[in-house]
């Protein structure tokens, strides 16, 4: 039932099946974490990030027009992985890049937004499945 509603919401806001590939999926080319950064304290065990939790952070983080460094604390991630990460998001579609006041910003896309959204609703059905 659970994944009927995530399917109805990624089709009405109209991401193809591509776009979540790109998104979520397949932006990095090794799997598992992005380079082994970021555990997530859960009680006493740690685990990784997955890619979709790691772009998540980076959508949140520019809700408004941030700058790479905000992005890249925010996302607790070095130089050059945020390097490629905003380019495969802006590349998706899913953030614009913007020159403000000469320096470069991004902003979530009206999609990521939706990608956002998408993604929240799923983690919380997880969440109520392993409780």
């Amino acid at each position: 039932m659970s994944s009927s509603i995530g399917l109805y919401t990624v089709l009405r806001l109209g991401l193809s099946s591509t776009d979540i590939y790109c998104a979520g999926l397949g932006l990095w080319p090794r799997g598992g974490s992005v380079g082994g950064w970021g555990g997530v304290l859960l009680g006493e065990k740690r685990r990784k990030r997955t890619r979709d939790d790691i772009v998540a952070t980076i959508l949140s983080a520019a809700a408004s027009p941030e700058r790479k460094t905000h992005i890249m604390y925010r996302a607790n991630l070095n130089y050059s992985l945020i390097e490629e990460c905003l380019r495969s998001l802006v590349a998706a579609g899913l953030l614009e890049e913007a020159r403000e006041e000469g320096a470069t910003t991004y902003k979530t896309t009206v999609k990521g937004l939706g990608f956002l959204s998408v993604f929240k609703t799923l983690r919380s059905y997880q969440a109520s499945e392993l409780a």
